[in-house]
């Protein structure tokens, strides 16, 4: 969001260099010297990546990594621009933006025990069938 005074004098057309007349607006609105708009006039991107490698049961182990990595890019160096359009240009070269760069990695290890051996088969039953 910036601020931008779109009644600001403009040198060629300040005949009576009195830097009322070389506003643009004076004709319309002689009683006015500053108008100023308020819009979406600077420019950002952001970028971000987001990876993951997870390997599954590998001699029993199970891994996960993760990275994470974000940047962005702004033309001005605060949110807002206070200076009524005098302070930043609109053509202000891209630059770092103050936030942060956010980059994160993490490891997860993990291991499976092995197999419990299985007693059912000593507890086998010794019955006989009774009867006919």
């Amino acid at each position: 969001m910036g601020i931008h005074d779109i009644n600001q004098n403009v040198p060629a057309l300040d005949t009576a260099h009195d830097e009322q007349s070389g506003r643009p607006f004076n004709a319309q609105f002689p009683f006015l010297s500053f108008i100023y708009q308020m819009g979406n006039i600077y420019k950002s991107n952001y970028n971000g990546l987001q990876m993951t490698l997870t390997a599954r049961n590998y001699h029993r182990l199970t891994f996960v990594a993760g990275y994470t990595y974000s940047h962005s890019l702004d033309n001005v160096g605060a949110n807002w621009d206070f200076g009524a359009g005098s302070g930043i240009p609109r053509t202000a070269p891209i630059r770092n933006a103050n936030t942060r760069t956010a980059t994160s990695i993490f490891a997860i290890a993990s291991r499976s025990l092995p197999p419990m051996p299985s007693r059912a088969g000593s507890l086998r039953c010794n019955c006989s069938k009774a009867g006919r």
